[in-house]
């Protein structure tokens, strides 16, 4: 799975008459956006990882 996520060039924003401290707030929120979906991400994985195992043994233990 992967995160797309568009962040624009300082060009852009610049271009946009932002103020750099405006620019600068913009972007650290963009970029903790990032953080806290990679660790959505992350915690979702690892549950379904367990769910897949624990159905992986439920059907070796029946087949015994």
């Amino acid at each position: 799975m992967s995160i797309k996520l568009e962040i624009p060039s300082l060009r852009v924003l610049m271009e946009s008459n932002l103020e750099e401290v405006d620019w600068a707030k913009i972007r650290y929120e963009q970029l903790n956006m990032i953080s806290k979906n990679r660790l959505a991400i992350i915690c979702h994985r690892q549950l379904y990882q367990k769910r897949m195992a624990k159905t992986h043994e439920r059907k070796v233990q029946l087949r015994e």
